[in-house]
Formats: structure tokens, sequence, C-alpha cells
């Protein structure tokens, strides 16, 4: 049962609905904007020095862009994909709340958190230790989008301390589907862990996605081995993140130790979890 927010969470709400304002505001995309290369370029010689080959810039740059075309919800004027289209504006409905948005899942159209997570989390990380590549690919205006679309999303679907959505439609009606993403069939319900049906796994691994995002837009520097951070440094988004990844970790390790596709099996047939033992280990750092 889907419980009221509590007080610091509709404050971190408040500092949602404001992240079109300067303080959290992202970095301005690339204008004209970058688009994937046709692949009979051939191949380039590495020029040295600072200068990057435009062979592998282009290859990050195709990589965020794989991103952009998984797009659910909404889609921003920015939107570079033209065959995809705002779709799927009614997610959350059913529990009465706003789950539009996010990332699509591989050539699917279900919404799942436990990959998302994981994924989150290793760009953010990556981009913490080498993140002076995308300043020279000029991909980090790009870098900052891709990432907010997944961790805006991400802080829809924990509305409360002790509830986070783990799935957004089934997959078996999903499945059956090879249709564009106009007609997507329905229902399109929304499945939970929470304080009664926890997801040990689940929940870390989320808080791992907020804490490891938190370090990257705070500019955090762990090894001077390393190019240091992505050039996309914001506090204030630094700190709303860090607040969900502390509540996310606490709910984590305050239920009794449980694989999530215990209390939502629906969503273990696709993305089960193999125990929770590297989630909570990775969150807790």
């Amino acid at each position: 049962m889907y419980k009221i927010p509590s007080r610091p969470l509709m404050w971190s709400y408040l500092l949602l609905l404001l992240l079109s304002g300067p303080a959290v505001a992202q970095l301005p995309l690339p204008q004209p904007p970058f688009m994937p290369q046709n692949a009979s370029a051939g191949a380039i010689t590495s020029p040295g020095g600072s200068v990057p080959n435009p062979q592998w810039s282009s290859l990050l740059g195709n990589l965020l862009y794989f991103y952009e075309a998984q797009r659910s919800g909404k889609l921003p004027a920015t939107n570079r994909v033209a065959w995809r289209n705002d779709s799927a504006l009614s997610d959350g409905q059913d529990v009465h709340l706003d789950l539009t948005g996010g990332y699509y899942d591989a050539g699917d159209y279900i919404k799942c958190t436990f990959p998302l997570s994981f994924t989150l989390m290793s760009i953010c990380w990556g981009a913490t230790d080498f993140g002076k590549g995308y300043d020279l690919a000029n991909q980090t205006p790009y870098l900052d989008d891709m990432l907010r679309w997944g961790l805006n999303w991400l802080m829809k679907a924990h509305p409360t301390d002790n509830t986070l959505f783990v799935q957004v439609a089934d997959g078996d009606t999903d499945n059956a589907y090879w249709g564009g993403d106009q007609t997507i069939p329905g229902p399109r319900p929304s499945y939970q862990i929470n304080g009664t049906s926890p997801g040990t796994d689940a929940a870390a691994g989320a808080a791992a996605a907020f804490a490891a995002c938190s370090n990257l837009y705070q500019n955090r520097v762990f090894s001077n081995s390393y190019s240091g951070p992505a050039t996309l440094q914001n506090s204030t988004y630094a700190s709303l993140l860090l607040q969900h990844a502390q509540q996310l970790y606490t709910f984590a390790t305050s239920a009794p130790g449980t694989e999530y596709q215990d209390s939502v099996p629906q969503a273990g047939e696709a993305y089960a979890s193999s125990g929770y033992g590297d989630e909570l280990a990775i969150a807790a750092l």
C-alpha cells in the first residue's frame, strides 16, 4: 500500500521540481548536436597529445546516443532520435504517482530499476575516474543529459524512504508485442518493494547508483592516478542524490536480507538477483 511521503521526502520533491532552475540546471547541449557518423569513414590515425582520436570521440558519443534512443516518457525538444516518440505517458497512474520517463529495457518497453541502477552506478564511477575523456570528446553535456534522465526517474521511483518501484509494465505482455512506441499495450502495472515486502539488493543497488553519481556531481577525486571527474560539478544536485542514497541504504540494511524477486516475482523473470552482498558492499563505499 502506498503511503503519504514523509516530510524529508516532501522537501526532496520540492527540490526535484526545481531541477530546471539555475542551481541544478544541466549543462547546455552542443549546437549543432552530435549525431552518429557513417561507419564507412574508415580508420583514422590518432593525432597524439591531448587531442583525442575523432573515432574514439564518435564511439563515446554513439554510446550515449544509444541511451537517448531508449528514452521513455515525454521527450524534450533536444531529442535527436527521429523515430522515438513520446510514449508510456500514463506510467504510475495505477499507484497515483508519476512514473513516466526513464529508460526502456533493451528492445522492450518495460522499465527495470535493478539493471538501471547498475548502469548509472557504472557510468558515474567511470566518469569520476576517467571523466576528462568526456570533456575532450565534447560529450560531457550528453553525459549529464543521459545521467539526469535516468536519475530523475529513479528519484520518482523512490517516493518514500522505504518504497522503491522496481519495475513498470508486465514482462509477458510486453514480450508479446513487437510494435512501435505509440501503441504499447497495457495495462502497465507498477511493482514495488517496501517495508513489508523488502528487496535488499534492489534498494542497495539504487543507493549505490545515487551515491556514485553524487560523487561525480560533487567533483570528488579518489586517486591522482586517474584523469579525474568530467566537468559537470553541481553541488545542489549532488546533495539531492546523496539524500536518496542514504535513505535507500538505510532501507536496505534495516530490513531482513531479501532478494527482491522474492517480493516481486514478476521482476525476477527478466532480472533475478543472485544475492545482495555485492550491492550492499558497493553501496557502502
